[in-house]
């Protein structure tokens, strides 16, 4: 088939013929493979299941049962919380407005948790800060190209940069 014969049109039915027929064949193979699982499967008395476990989920997770709420709001009975994740915005004003969790508690739940004072919590040893790094040689590495000089010692990196424009004016010529 010569292609530089046929017009934009027959290129594009062309495409589209070719990418249905390339489905076809993905479908076919699937198809095929899938027989053949299950044929081996039925040899040996084995199902999909027993082989790699329960797959309906798609290889997600199972979904997490759903907690018991602990929390009620005293203006809203419909709003709960279960204690976990963000706080909602009516246990913050709640808490704001100086009511603790135990006040919002659901009766017969577990006891809350002990609400945390406000404040910046126990005072901490500040950690020993390391000695700082001083640059070994005359450049520290990856300045010697643009002459910068280390902590002082100006004049000599002048001098290293001074030598490597001598050299580089060498190899020019």
């Amino acid at each position: 088939m010569d292609l530089k014969n046929l017009s934009a049109r027959q290129l594009d039915e062309i495409v589209a013929a070719a990418a249905r027929r390339k489905t076809e064949l993905a479908g076919e193979t699937l198809a095929s493979v899938r027989a053949k699982i299950e044929k081996i499967l039925r040899d040996e008395g084995l199902t999909l299941d027993a082989v790699f476990g329960n797959r309906k989920t798609g290889g997600r997770k199972a979904t997490r049962a759903k907690v018991a709420p602990k929390y009620r709001n005293p203006k809203d009975s419909a709003q709960t919380w279960s204690g976990r994740g963000l706080k909602p915005r009516w246990v913050a004003d709640a808490l704001k407005s100086g009511k603790t969790l135990a006040n919002l508690a659901i009766a017969g739940t577990a006891a809350p948790a002990k609400a945390k004072k406000p404040g910046r919590g126990p005072a901490r040893k500040a950690p020993a800060k390391a000695p700082a790094k001083r640059a070994t040689g005359k450049i520290a590495k990856g300045k010697a190209a643009t002459g910068k000089a280390v902590k002082g010692k100006a004049a000599k990196g002048k001098a290293v940069k001074a030598k490597a424009g001598a050299k580089r004016a060498t190899r020019k010529s």
